[in-house]
């Protein structure tokens, strides 16, 4: 809200165009029902269905999405209950969370379970991370052996900040790569 959505947002960068996002969610009420916030959330899945998106990636940056009423908690409940096919894969954001291991274990134990958090035939859970590379290849490797001993297989799908150096150290331990790369052709180039 502070840096992006707001127009004086990064020091007023990107006042000339409106902020930096210039897209707003939709508006929603609270409305009379207890599970308003589930049923918003079952709304946008079903308004990204009828647009032809099959799943979300969920960047997580707080500890606290691993509790029941939060954000992650809810999409997953609505995922499952608007549509079956609809997957949501976890992706923990390292820039925000820090390579704290116990964190990242606890979000991705927090969907494993869950009907919507996207899984391949073999039964690996699907997991992207945010800036990746924060956490080291050993770091990463002792996350998945945890999550094995809780009967948890990964399969993982690092995003980095920049593919170069990356690629070789990550493969052993990845089902794919994301790389958070630019916008233009240009810079691409």
């Amino acid at each position: 809200n502070a840096n992006y959505l707001s127009p004086n947002g990064e020091s007023g960068k990107w006042l000339a165009q409106g902020g930096f996002l210039r897209q707003r969610p939709l508006p929603v009420s609270a409305g009379p029902s207890s599970t308003y916030l589930v049923d918003n959330m079952m709304k946008e899945v079903e308004m990204a269905i009828a647009g032809g998106i099959t799943g979300f990636t969920v960047d997580v940056l707080d500890k606290t999405e691993v509790d029941a009423g939060s954000q992650l908690q809810n999409l997953l409940t609505a995922a499952t209950a608007v549509d079956s096919r609809f997957n949501i894969v976890v992706m923990p954001d390292l820039s925000a969370l820090g390579a704290d291991a116990a964190t990242v274990e606890s979000i991705i134990e927090s969907v494993a379970k869950s009907p919507a958090a996207y899984h391949l035939a073999d039964g690996r859970l699907v997991v992207s991370a945010f800036d990746a590379s924060l956490g080291s290849v050993s770091f990463w490797q002792g996350v998945f052996s945890d999550l094995t001993a809780a009967g948890i297989n990964v399969a993982f799908v690092p995003t980095f900040l920049g593919w170069a150096g990356n690629a070789a150290s990550f493969a052993p331990i990845s089902y794919g790569f994301g790389d958070w790369g630019t916008a233009t052709p240009s810079a691409s180039a």
